[in-house]
């Protein structure tokens, strides 16, 4: 399928039928399995697919790679669990209000929980309680790896990792939606005295617009339609509808919602892909669960064409890539925020440090030149 490489088009099904409870189709004769393994890593999807792929069909090498990684990830899932609780002890004990965020809720959708993987775990905390949540991780081992606007992470060895959030989302960000006061609907825990549970129609309002970031900036994996899938299909009938769409109109992301929600039952319901389905499809398998640099200029770009043609739209890539604005270049070369005009300086310096990334470039070019086929 245009857009589509046999390796995604094949992953795709893989997670349809494991969503589904199905068996897996074969894979076509075609099918490069270095690539799919590669592929279902960088999406973090290896957990979903492994219950339902013929492992025996793989060559040997990949077939232990993806059942190394599998099993890794399940022990660090049950470690991470078992850590949570310990850290959930003691928000209760220090009366500290909190709700789970993002993965470590959404797994519980999947048909088994331990499909779904988890880079790190995310907690909402009543804000007033900083530093007896700093104190708390501090006794228990945890180093602060960042202290920003809207959270605090933490980090201890071997890889535990938890990130603590006094708003949903970083207020310095290019987009910042206002999700009102989340804890105002939240349900409390029918046996944990500090545990809330997000309002199922502002979690899913949460859940769009957390997607949303991720992809406006460097595009997002198929691990976030998987997602939001799993959710609609238990928690539909609970939603109000009229609520949630009118919230996305005021955050002013309504048709991306409608579109993902459409792809999202279009791949996991059994329609058939249109050739629209599989070039939305390019932006959520090519760049990785959080996207990448790649992303970024495909999303660049893809702006530009809304009202350019290709080359009009080529050429203001070529040169915002090449003259970024003022707040790219300060993040670069911070001696811009006390000496601003030197800015044409840091332009060359710019240019001959390009000259050492031109492979990056090419890359961004290349995929670029996938989306215009």
């Amino acid at each position: 399928m245009e857009y589509l490489s046999p390796e995604s088009e094949y992953l795709i099904s893989l997670l349809k039928s494991a969503v589904r409870g199905e068996r897996a189709p074969a894979a076509p004769e075609d099918i490069e399995w270095k690539k799919l393994v590669d592929l279902s890593k960088k999406q973090q999807v290896y957990s979903v697919i492994c219950p339902v792929l013929n492992v025996k069909a793989l060559p040997p090498k990949q077939a232990q790679e993806l059942q190394l990684h599998n099993q890794n990830e399940l022990l660090r899932i049950i470690a991470m669990k078992s850590e949570l609780e310990g850290i959930e002890k003691e928000l209760e004990n220090h009366q500290v209000k909190y709700m789970l965020l993002k993965g470590s809720v959404l797994r519980d959708y999947y048909p088994q929980s331990k499909m779904r993987q988890m880079s790190d775990i995310d907690i909402l905390f009543d804000s007033t309680k900083r530093e007896a949540v700093a104190d708390i991780m501090q006794k228990m081992g945890y180093a602060v790896t960042n202290n920003s606007d809207n959270s605090d992470d933490y980090f201890k060895a071997p890889f535990y990792t938890f990130e603590f959030h006094r708003k949903l989302f970083f207020e310095g960000a290019d987009f910042c939606p206002d999700l009102g006061d989340v804890w105002e609907k939240a349900v409390a825990d029918s046996s944990k005295n500090c545990l809330y549970h997000m309002d199922l129609n502002d979690m899913y309002v949460y859940n769009i617009c957390h997607m949303y970031k991720h992809f406006i900036k460097s595009c997002c994996g198929i691990r976030f339609l998987t997602d939001n899938y799993l959710f609609l299909k238990k928690e539909n009938d609970k939603l109000n509808w009229n609520y949630i769409e009118d919230r996305f109109k005021e955050i002013g992301i309504l048709d991306f919602e409608r579109q993902t929600r459409a792809l999202a039952f279009h791949i996991f319901d059994g329609s058939v892909l249109t050739a629209e389905d599989a070039k939305q499809l390019y932006y959520y398998t090519s760049f990785g669960i959080y996207g990448d640099f790649r992303g970024a200029a495909v999303q660049d770009y893809s702006k530009r064409r809304e009202n350019n043609s290709k080359a009009a739209a080529g050429i203001g890539f070529v040169f915002k890539r090449i003259f970024p604005d003022k707040k790219i270049m300060e993040r670069f070369y911070p001696y811009l925020k006390e000496k601003p005009y030197l800015i044409g300086f840091a332009y060359i310096q710019r240019l001959f440090k390009g000259v050492f990334h031109f492979k990056k470039a090419m890359d961004e070019l290349e995929s670029i030149n996938d989306l215009n086929k």
